[in-house]
């Protein structure tokens, strides 16, 4: 019996020595440079969220946890090899101040290197509708919502002082219930737990606004056109009356605005630094019609620019006033403009489009 205990205290002793053995033997792991991986040669200094690198190096492959820039790495997200780790820098905000390295860890065996990780700012653009009225769901447009955590419990968005709630966040937009209490000209302001950004519009904007067909607006004999929005198959206005075609258009040329306008003296001088905006619905697609600005010649082609159908949705459509002036098109200021714009194109077929608060946009 004494024998048998003194074999299992001996066994238990050997296995202690094996286990501390391996412990021992568990290779530094050391990070001799960082690539990008289309080029496993150059050396990486910088890179951008959502990067793919490759981490070389030597005893990598018992590495059981990486940090990058302060960021804890999902281990089973990576390609480990002895000689090299494939990663993807995580789309993350670090909680601390960012570290620019990367760090990897072996059994507490730690080997790092610098790295310059560039965090983008949040950035805000403006409503998808900026003549939405209150209760409408409408995007705030922008970029990286999805990195600085823009949600209902993280974020917020107001509309002057009055805070609107959050339905939707995805990496380009915000979903947000127009608030009740938003008054027209007010600044859109979004809100996350790293900064706050103000849209460089505002909400229901009426300056420079020249067309918005509230009477007569010229002579192109479409007046029976203009519509409050109770007749059949009308979409609720944004602001008053707007202008709605919804006849067939056999593709010639069919002018429906005609209007002379004055534009200010600045936007003659320089119009690289305007736009013109105004709201838009279509209930059937344009399958290949445009609008002519006819005094220009500029040709606007809506599906061009992705929109071919906003099936009776209000959206703002901006367009570059060094566009709108095609070739370079200008005139004394002092004139006024002839706003005269056509439908054109497509073959004949029934169209749907609803048109209002045409404005000039001085950029910020």
């Amino acid at each position: 019996m004494k024998s048998k205990f003194c074999s299992f205290i001996i066994l238990c002793a050997l296995l202690f020595v094996a286990c501390e053995d391996d412990t021992n033997n568990v290779t530094q792991p050391q990070v001799m440079k960082i690539t990008s991986t289309t080029d496993l040669e150059t050396p990486l200094n910088a890179c951008n969220l959502g990067d793919w690198v490759v981490v070389h190096g030597q005893g990598l492959d018992n590495v059981t946890s990486i940090n990058v820039n302060g960021v804890e790495v999902n281990i089973r997200d990576v390609f480990r090899e002895a000689n090299r780790i494939t990663l993807q820098i995580p789309r993350e905000l670090p909680e601390g101040e960012p570290t620019n390295k990367i760090r990897v860890n072996s059994v507490d065996l730690v080997s790092e290197a610098e790295l310059l990780v560039s965090i983008p700012d949040l950035i805000v653009t403006g409503l998808d509708n900026e003549w939405a009225i209150v209760g409408d769901t409408v995007k705030v447009c922008g970029n990286n919502f999805d990195l600085y955590d823009v949600t209902e419990d993280t974020g917020e968005v107001f509309f002057g002082n009055v805070k609107a709630k959050i339905t939707e966040t995805k990496a380009d937009f915000v979903k947000v219930v127009v608030p009740v209490g938003a008054l027209n000209g007010s600044e859109i302001k979004v809100v996350s737990r790293n900064s706050t950004v103000t849209a460089p519009v505002l909400y229901r904007d009426n300056t420079n606004l020249f067309e918005g067909f509230e009477g007569g607006f010229g002579w192109a004999g479409t007046d029976n056109l203009v519509t409050d929005g109770s007749h059949a198959g009308d979409v609720p206005p944004c602001n008053g009356k707007y202008f709605r075609i919804n006849q067939v258009h056999d593709g010639g040329w069919y002018i429906f605005i005609a209007n002379a306008c004055m534009w200010p003296a600045e936007l003659w001088a320089n119009p690289e630094k305007w736009c013109l905006k105004f709201e838009m619905f279509t209930q059937k697609p344009f399958n290949g019609k445009f609008f002519q600005f006819d005094q220009t010649h500029y040709q606007w082609k809506p599906e061009e620019m992705g929109v071919s159908n906003t099936y009776g949705k209000w959206q703002t459509m901006i367009l570059e006033m060094t566009d709108v002036l095609f070739e370079g098109y200008t005139q004394e200021p002092t004139s006024a403009f002839l706003f005269q714009i056509s439908l054109q194109g497509g073959k004949a077929e029934t169209v749907d489009i609803g048109l209002d608060n045409f404005r000039l946009y001085r950029k910020k």
